[in-house]
């Protein structure tokens, strides 16, 4: 419970931080595949849980003490509360660190005001985190799914898992390179394609165990799908963190958090399903993956260049893109775009 706190306590802080065009290169280079990589060697050298579990504490405690004492509090989060002495006491030490000059932020119209019990009053918002809990909803229980059937991949266990890490990670390198030089890959983009190619990797991983085609080829389909997820996960905490006003982003990713865990707890379900018939998880993961397809396409917004302090809840099909004012390099608003 408290390892879920704090990813998501972590996640918002940590793109509260930094630069607009900085935040995917914060998801992407610091990802998962490198990570489960981490893990799967600690694992395969101390084949104990606890000791395993201890280490993997300890590897956490450098960023533990960072946070502590040398990052500061959230500029988006003090300016949403109107705290504008500490807000320049903040931003004139990220200045520092930074090396760069000291702007101060204008005080104005902050983020829209909302609480909890307001994201569900509100039916523009209420769709919106429906919609955003049923993407991570669908992104865990694929995940989850596709590892807990990982041993039926050809080969042995630990080297499979190390190739999952291995192209995950520079899978997400390269997401980091192509958002800051193709600047098209919109957020809905990122999701939308990755989404679709997921489906079609399932669909052919099911078809190759339907008629016991194992091989290679399964575990290209494999990998490929498992790349495809990892980038919606991506797509999910951005869309996220980038829709909802600072006053209740980090309630709302707690909440699509929340339903993530159901979806992993579900994920054991399905693979029971695949040992009476394996296409048969894979079926399942698929039709959830081509609903949640059609609905963040008819109601998710793009975010990509979005400013924290302004974020304003909005729908695709209702309002247009234009009403979200994209951050430009020439006049940031803030000057915690120069920590990094």
């Amino acid at each position: 419970m408290t390892n879920g706190g704090s990813i998501v306590a972590i996640t918002t802080y940590i793109h509260e931080l930094v630069l607009p065009q900085q935040r995917m290169a914060i998801k992407t280079y610091t990802n998962w595949g490198t990570v489960r990589l981490i893990t799967t060697w600690i694992c395969y050298y101390v084949q104990n849980w606890r000791y395993a579990s201890m280490i993997c504490s300890l590897c956490a405690l450098p960023a533990l003490i960072i946070i502590i004492f040398v990052f500061p509090e959230s500029p988006p989060w003090l300016y949403s509360k109107k705290k504008y002495a500490q807000l320049k006491e903040t931003q004139a030490y990220i200045a520092k660190i930074g090396k760069t000059p000291f702007v101060e932020v204008p005080q104005g119209v902050s983020t829209q005001k909302m609480n909890y019990l307001d994201i569900w009053k509100n039916s523009k918002a209420r769709i919106l985190i429906i919609i955003m809990c049923f993407m991570w909803f669908t992104a865990s229980i694929t995940s989850y799914t596709n590892d807990l059937n990982s041993t039926a991949m050809p080969g042995s266990f630990w080297l499979v898992q190390s190739l999952f890490s291995i192209v995950g990670c520079f899978a997400s390198v390269a997401l980091g390179l192509t958002d800051h030089l193709y600047q098209k890959l919109n957020r809905r983009n990122l999701h939308h394609y990755n989404q679709f190619l997921a489906i079609l990797c399932f669909i052919g991983v099911g078809f190759l165990f339907a008629f016991k085609l194992e091989g290679y080829l399964l575990l290209a389909f494999y990998i490929v799908g498992c790349m495809c997820i990892g980038y919606t996960w991506d797509a999910c905490y951005l869309c996220t963190i980038e829709s909802v006003p600072t006053s209740v982003r980090g309630a709302a990713l707690g909440t699509c958090s929340l339903v993530a865990r159901i979806g992993a707890l579900l994920s054991p379900a399905l693979a029971l399903l695949a040992s009476w018939w394996q296409p048969a998880a894979y079926i399942v993961v698929c039709l959830i993956g081509t609903l949640n397809l059609v609905l963040s396409w008819k109601f998710l917004p793009d975010t990509k260049g979005i400013d924290l302090t302004q974020v304003r809840v909005k729908l695709h099909h209702i309002e247009e893109n234009a009403e979200i004012e994209p951050i430009t390099n020439e006049e940031p608003k803030i000057v915690i775009e120069n920590f990094l």
